[in-house]
């Protein structure tokens, strides 16, 4: 029979000092790639919102314009930054409605009803230029942080 001894059992050992610092090194190297790419996907989602707001404004713009020119009985150029539309409203009355910008909005001005309101915001640049003939040309460019949109409208009379 087999006497057993204290000295014999070998003792419950913790990690060593190597195990330790591997260990550490290893959450340190994956919270800083987690980091990374937080940071990456925060900004695309950044420049994602950007791409949307632009691009929503810039609609809100058009369907503005393309609604009240699609009843135009006249358009002038009035200078390179306001258009003027003569136009009928529902009841058949002729009405004005003068586009401009406004700082960063777009503003749409009714003469008859003297009442304007902005139809964008974060319009950049609204351009009006005359291009020949009866031929006129609309630009608007809106931008949102690092993004920007552009739309060209041309209207002819003939």
């Amino acid at each position: 029979m087999k006497q057993s001894c204290d000295m014999c059992v070998r003792p419950v050992r913790g990690f060593t000092l190597l195990e330790l610092l591997v260990a550490s090194l290893l959450a340190i190297v994956l919270g800083a790639m987690t980091a990374q790419l937080w940071r990456h996907f925060s900004l695309q989602t950044a420049d994602l919102s950007q791409r949307a707001t632009a691009a929503r404004e810039l609609k809100l713009a058009l369907e503005a314009l393309r609604g009240d020119m699609g009843s135009v009985n006249w358009l002038m150029r009035v200078d390179e930054h306001r258009l003027m539309i003569s136009r009928y409203s529902l009841d058949g009355q002729e009405t004005l409605v003068e586009y401009s910008p406004d700082g960063s909005n777009l503003r749409r001005f009714d003469h008859r009803m003297a009442v304007s309101i902005p139809i964008a915001s974060n319009v950049s640049s609204f351009l009006v230029e005359d291009i020949g003939g009866s031929v006129l040309r609309l630009v608007v460019t809106v931008t949102c942080g690092q993004t920007q949109r552009q739309a060209t409208l041309l209207w002819s009379t003939s």
